[in-house]
């Protein structure tokens, strides 16, 4: 027999169910529960927006951070779809906060060899290194932020 996504085994159910004719409160009662849903995060737009009396979308809440940030391509990064959220050709994935986050891997990633090499060496032992590994520190978004900050530009000599 071959394997049936979930679609398919509740199609199949519902097949039964109808040939044993059973009552349609049931039925509705068990599609609620078994039902497949369709797949992906449901965000209500206007809760995660900002709109001007125009009814155009002024800010956006970053989806990483949490933190309200201006709608434009300075904070979010394009769509390439060109939608983005209520068609701002916007993703809600600030620059700001994906920086941290890439910042904050590469940390954590230097923090765990490093100590794998302290317990390789005989500098701690086991349970020391599980403490160590348990203790670092998670993402900061508190520098996300409305402010843009400005690259220092390099002089060349």
């Amino acid at each position: 027999m071959a394997t049936m996504n979930k679609t398919e085994k509740w199609q199949a159910a519902l097949e039964v169910l109808t040939n044993n004719n059973i009552a349609t409160d049931v039925v509705a009662a068990l599609a609620e529960l078994f039902e497949p849903k369709a797949g992906g995060a449901k965000v209500d737009i206007e809760e995660v927006v900002v709109r001007d009396e125009a009814g155009n979308i002024i800010e956006m809440i970053c989806s990483l951070s949490g933190v309200t940030l201006p709608a434009t391509t300075d904070f979010f990064y394009t769509d390439k779809t060109g939608d983005g959220v209520g068609g701002t050709g916007l993703k809600r994935l600030s620059m700001q906060a994906e920086k941290a986050r890439k910042e904050h891997s590469k940390m954590v990633k230097a923090t765990k060899e490093a100590i794998k090499e302290d317990l390789y060496a005989g500098v701690i032992d086991v349970a020391e290194a599980k403490e160590l590994e348990a203790n670092i520190p998670g993402v900061d978004y508190s520098h996300v932020s409305a402010e843009l900050v400005e690259e220092a530009e390099t002089e060349e000599a």
